[in-house]
């Protein structure tokens, strides 16, 4: 069974290196983004900077990265997705 750490709070991202060192010895290892809770503690407008803070700490770990969103939410309900969607995908294939 792998484990997952879920990365919501100013805290868990100053902790991620830490976290990191701890899950990297169990196999199946990853982390989850929680875009909208980390949005809602950090605010909107500093998410983006931090994403990419967790994105380049876990890459250099080789840690696996999960976004946690509903990235093409109005894809699936309207035929269309917004441009935000397209380019969070896009980011997301990235990462």
């Amino acid at each position: 069974m792998g484990i997952v750490i879920k990365i919501e709070t100013a805290e868990a991202v100053q902790k991620l290196p830490a976290l990191l060192l701890q899950g990297m010895t169990h196999p199946g290892f990853a982390v989850m983004i929680a875009r909208g809770d980390l949005a809602v503690e950090i605010g909107f407008e500093r998410l983006g900077e931090i994403q990419e803070e967790i994105l380049w700490i876990c890459e250099a770990a080789h840690s696996p990265v999960i976004w946690d969103t509903q990235v093409l939410e109005n894809l699936n309900k309207w035929g269309i997705a917004t441009r935000y969607e397209i380019t969070d995908v896009g980011l997301a294939a990235q990462a």
